[in-house]
């Protein structure tokens, strides 16, 4: 199964996140991680959302927290 980096946002600061990769069946089961995840967080309007990247770094999708939560 295909490795992502699910890594939330805000602006241009470093915000911690997991140094480890998720395995998940594709890319839109990533995408609905992301979507949850925002959904559940206390305070999901402190992010810009969630960047979903592969194991090289490349960017592959950005889940807004605006998205999620609409």
């Amino acid at each position: 199964m295909p490795l992502f980096f699910l890594k939330l946002r805000r602006g241009s600061e470093d915000v911690p996140n997991d140094t480890e990769p998720q395995e998940f069946t594709d890319l839109e089961a990533a995408w609905i991680e992301a979507i949850q995840a925002l959904r559940e967080m206390s305070a999901p309007a402190a992010y810009d959302g969630i960047e979903i990247t592969n194991t090289d770094g490349s960017v592959l999708l950005m889940v807004s927290t605006r998205d999620a939560l609409n």
